[in-house]
């Protein structure tokens, strides 16, 4: 071995040294973990819809005064009905005329105005058997005939809508005309002609809607014919005056049950 190789020799040595150690202790170094990833971007949201173009509004929150009235059954009204009626008797000088119950039918056309206020035309017809009765021994009894009756009325009403349900009331004023068939007494044959009355009614009842346009009305109703007797006009010191007598000779309360349309 020449002398000049072996400075070569031992620095390699040395190096390799140093290296072994370090090579070693690599392979024990921590586990280093793998990068988090990134959080993902939120969602996207659509852009909020345009606004109205000009001139547009938007629904109103409530009906207008139009569609109410609608919804409340309509401007006219057109009703039908049929019910039972009764009658107090009517008494008279040596005895009484006794009314029986008997059906009933009428009609009403009601128009209308404010809110739930209505005013209509009504017809109402009965004709039941009737039968003087006296309290003498010096008269007879009547044979039992019949009374066609009818009533024409105008009518106020009021109503209070809730829902499908409709309570009403009203009061009407009019006429009546009652016209009887002949009969016999004592052996006599009596034919009496018609007769008018002023004539005035309360009503009540409810209406429930089937529909828009249909309810079935179910109500009763007070009438009563007036009968004038006479007038009295007078003058005198004092000042003046009129009088008017007159009577209710008879009530009748008449139940009813029909339909209401509401074209």
């Amino acid at each position: 071995m020449s002398p000049s190789k072996i400075p070569v020799r031992r620095p390699l040595l040395l190096l390799a040294l140093l290296a072994v150690p370090g090579l070693a202790l690599a392979q024990y170094a921590p586990y280093a973990p793998p990068p988090t990833p990134a959080p993902a971007p939120p969602p996207s949201y659509p852009p909020p819809p345009p606004g109205y173009p000009p001139g547009y509004a938007p629904p109103p929150a409530y009906p207008p005064p139009q569609q109410v009235q609608a919804q409340s059954g309509g401007k006219l009204q057109l009703s039908a009905f049929a019910g039972w009626i009764t009658s107090s008797n009517i008494y008279a000088s040596g005895g009484h005329l006794r009314i029986d119950s008997t059906n009933s039918w009428g009609a009403e056309l009601a128009f209308a105005g404010a809110p739930g206020s209505k005013i209509g035309l009504k017809w109402i017809y009965y004709k039941p058997n009737v039968q003087f009765v006296t309290d003498s021994y010096a008269y007879s009894n009547s044979e039992v005939f019949g009374v066609a009756t009818n009533y024409f009325l105008i009518q106020g009403e009021k109503g209070f809508r809730r829902g499908k349900v409709e309570p009403f009331f009203g009061g009407s004023i009019g006429g009546m005309v009652s016209s009887p068939d002949s009969f016999k007494s004592g052996g006599i044959t009596y034919n009496p002609g018609e007769t008018w009355y002023f004539a005035f009614g309360l009503a009540g009842g409810v209406k429930v809607f089937v529909s828009q346009k249909v309810a079935l009305r179910l109500g009763i109703e007070m009438l009563a014919p007036v009968n004038f007797y006479g007038g009295t006009y007078y003058v005198g010191t004092g000042g003046s005056g009129m009088s008017v007598s007159g009577g209710i000779p008879t009530i009748s309360g008449n139940f009813t049950a029909g339909l209401t349309f509401a074209p």
